[in-house]
């Protein structure tokens, strides 16, 4: 998709670029500390350790101060459980996903995160020579996020995934640019999802209560930022070998139950999940809780019935192998009920009973391999 210039009442870039200067954030942590950091805060960057304070631009006039109390484990953006008491418009509790190159997880060949190349990327984006929606892209403005978001929709085949660099590529500013690229996709991605399926919140995907740009200490970027209902007491399907029937339909691709499957629900909104697996699915008592929507397919007002159709029937491949069998194990709901809560209180403590060790497969079209699972299986 080629570059567009933005309306002509769309701020300059001097305007686009944020006052951070009333902003209070945590600095990171001094270095003497880190002995003293958990293995997973060693996974962690520093702006996200328990106790950290983040600015959220949710727009140019509005700062939402949050307190980190959990940071989890990143792997393709950083997700912590905050607390905030600026605002009753919003829950004490929430989850801030972060989109930040940072916290992507880089291949071992791959070129190891750098300050200097990350700035070095946002200074080559600022160039005279870009349109304005690149040269607003290291800080963002909420004016130019849908010019933004078409833009990044056009990074790779179909919307699909954006291309990493060639393996012969050894320009490191190259390689963070990419990142920085591929964390705003996503974040795109997820937050236009969020959007179709708006029905579908608060039930079987989480509420979605905005988005807004994260001010860091000394970075040349601001990620983007997504504010999501925090869902409590719903551990991971890969602590279940045992659902009941109603979740076993909330799977369901094809057949009589396929209406009521989430697979389903999405497609006919517009939304193709894409990359569906144990990280992606919490179980609620009752309902299935499906999360990250930033690898998803987003129908666009040309695409064909046709080729959405098609596309359904591949999510085929989203296939869900659970403990040793092909299948999950379907008991009644009064069974479902008793392995519910000796899941949660297991979830919960952190410390499973001995004896639940599990290998599982589970197959999505973007990884199509056998895993050991290092989670306890629960309603074994």
């Amino acid at each position: 998709m080629p570059h567009s210039e933005a309306p002509q009442d769309v701020p300059s870039i001097t305007e686009l670029t944020p006052d951070l200067s009333s902003a209070h954030v945590t600095s990171p942590r001094p270095t003497t500390e880190a002995s003293k950091l958990s293995p997973l805060e060693h996974l962690v960057a520093s702006h996200y350790l328990c106790s950290s304070r983040l600015a959220i631009y949710i727009s140019p006039a509005d700062i939402l101060e949050v307190e980190v109390i959990k940071p989890f484990k990143p792997t393709s953006a950083q997700v912590v459980v905050a607390r905030q008491t600026q605002t009753a418009t919003l829950p004490t509790l929430l989850i801030v996903k972060v989109f930040d190159p940072l916290a992507i997880k880089r291949a071992a060949n791959d070129p190891k995160y750098s300050l200097a190349n990350e700035a070095a990327a946002a200074e080559r984006r600022a160039d005279e020579s870009q349109p304005l929606v690149v040269r607003s892209m290291s800080f963002g403005h909420p004016d130019l996020e849908d010019d933004e978001g078409r833009l990044a929709f056009s990074w790779g085949e179909y919307g699909g995934v954006l291309y990493a660099p060639e393996d012969e590529e050894d320009d490191p500013v190259v390689w963070e640019e990419y990142f920085f690229k591929l964390a705003l996709q996503q974040y795109h991605k997820e937050r236009i999802s969020y959007g179709k399926l708006q029905t579908l919140q608060g039930d079987v995907i989480p509420r979605c209560y905005g988005t807004g740009r994260l001010n860091l200490p000394d970075r040349p970027i601001m990620p983007r930022v997504i504010l999501l209902e925090y869902v409590q007491d719903a551990p991971p399907i890969d602590w279940f070998r045992s659902l009941s029937p109603i979740h076993k339909r909330m799977l369901a691709v094809d057949g009589p139950d396929a209406d009521a499957g989430i697979y389903k629900q999405f497609w006919k909104l517009g939304v193709i999940h894409h990359d569906i697996g144990s990280r992606q699915i919490l179980v609620k008592r009752d309902r299935l809780v499906v999360l990250d929507f930033g690898l998803a397919l987003v129908r666009e007002p040309e695409d064909s019935d046709e080729l959405w159709d098609d596309l359904y029937f591949r999510a085929e491949d989203f296939t869900f192998f659970v403990g040793e069998d092909e299948r999950t194990v379907e008991i009644s709901e009064e069974e479902f009920s008793k392995v519910f809560d000796e899941a949660l209180a297991a979830y919960s403590s952190g410390h499973p009973s001995p004896g639940y060790h599990k290998h599982g497969i589970f197959c999505t079209r973007n990884n199509c391999s056998v895993i050991t699972l290092n989670s306890r299986s629960i309603g074994f």
